[in-house]
C-alpha cells in the first residue's frame, strides 16, 4: 500500500470515528457557492459517494476499506451512473477505468459476496 493510501485510510478512521457517513453524496456542484473561476469535472460529480472517488483514482487499499466500512456498492449518481460503470471509467472526471481488482470487488459485492 502506498504511504498516500494510509495517510488517506487514517484521515477516514478519523473522519468515521467523528460520525461521518461513507456514503455521503457529492452535493450543491452547479451553484454559485460551488462554482469556481474554470470549467470543472466536479458538476459531472453530483450525486457520488465517496467510494466513486476511491474507484476512479485506482486506490485498491481505499475502496477494500470503504467496503469494508459499509460503503453501497449498487448507488447510482445523480445522472444515473452506477459506482461499476465508473470502476470501469464511465463516470465523470477524465474516465480512467480502475484496475481489474477494483472492478472485480465491485461486482462481487454486488453478487453479495464479500472478498
Amino acid at each position: 500500500m502506498f504511504s498516500c493510501e494510509k495517510r488517506a485510510i487514517a484521515a477516514l478512521e478519523v473522519l468515521l470515528a467523528a460520525g461521518a457517513d461513507v456514503n455521503a453524496r457529492v452535493t450543491d456542484t452547479s451553484s454559485y457557492t460551488a462554482r469556481i473561476a474554470r470549467s470543472s469535472s466536479m458538476t459531472d460529480r453530483q450525486g457520488q459517494t465517496a467510494i466513486f472517488g476511491a474507484a476512479q483514482g485506482r486506490r485498491v487499499a481505499i475502496v477494500r476499506f470503504l467496503l469494508d466500512h459499509g460503503a453501497k456498492v449498487d448507488v447510482t449518481d445523480d445522472m444515473g451512473r452506477t459506482l461499476l460503470a465508473a470502476a470501469k471509467g464511465g463516470a465523470g472526471g477524465r474516465g480512467t477505468a480502475a484496475p481489474p481488482e477494483i472492478v472485480a470487488l465491485i461486482e462481487a459485492r454486488l453478487r453479495g459476496e464479500v472478498r
